[in-house]
């Protein structure tokens, strides 16, 4: 993510769901200016629960999963249900890399490994669920 002065500034240089491609992220990383931030986010669930004891259900299978999962809004009964994996590291400061590439080699495959790790916790909450 190249960041600018805000947050509706920032613009996303790679975005993808399945695993990080190390080689062509470092290409551009060489070539981005500015600050760039090598960012990985963990999955974000929102489900609307027809009843209140649906919500508790879902929350009951969420939590022995997910870290954090809460109801967001009675009124509508809302759930959100977040996963804890996240990595987010400074690689360009002030249009200089900040890191080399064995290192940013690293980076990606710990953030590659937190992917996986959401794949396997969305996996086991899917199955979790199908009884519902």
């Amino acid at each position: 993510m190249q960041k600018g002065k805000r947050k509706d500034e920032c613009s996303w240089l790679y975005v993808t769901h399945e695993l990080a491609d190390e080689k062509w992220m470092w290409k551009t990383l060489s070539e981005a200016k500015g600050d760039v931030s090598l960012r990985m986010e963990s999955m974000i669930l929102h489900v609307c629960c027809r009843a209140l004891e649906a919500s508790e259900r879902l929350l009951m299978i969420a939590r022995k999963i997910y870290k954090r999962a809460g109801i967001m809004s009675l009124k509508k009964i809302s759930v959100e249900i977040m996963g804890s994996d996240f990595l987010e590291v400074p690689v360009v400061v002030k249009d200089k890399l900040a890191v080399d590439e064995a290192y940013f080699k690293l980076l990606v495959s710990e953030a590659n490994k937190k992917l996986k790790s959401n794949w396997e916790k969305l996996k086991k909450f899917e199955e979790k669920i199908s009884d519902l």
